[in-house]
């Protein structure tokens, strides 16, 4: 028998700590690809942060107001990547 997992919404809220968001998939893009040796790390740096990216933007998404819940729940999301270079 095989467990069964429920999906469940979830409102998460993660500070960047002065970090913008292409500074996020960089940060991410690099320690993914650690484990390679430096000339393979720079030779797939602009596919992996690519698809870090691509990623991030389909799940990370920024709201006008928030700190209470009730404001945060009725506050208008909005692309927090707009204006951000693409990778």
């Amino acid at each position: 028998m095989s467990a069964v997992r429920t999906r469940s919404v979830h409102q998460l809220h993660v500070e960047l700590s002065g970090l913008t968001l292409p500074e996020l998939v960089d940060v991410l893009a690099e320690q993914a690809l650690l484990p390679l040796p430096e000339p393979e790390r720079r030779q797939y740096m602009a596919r992996v942060r690519a698809n870090v990216e691509q990623v991030l933007r389909r799940h990370i998404v920024a709201f006008d107001l928030c700190g209470m819940s009730d404001v945060c729940r009725s506050s208008q999301p909005f692309d927090p990547w707009e204006g951000a270079p693409q990778g």
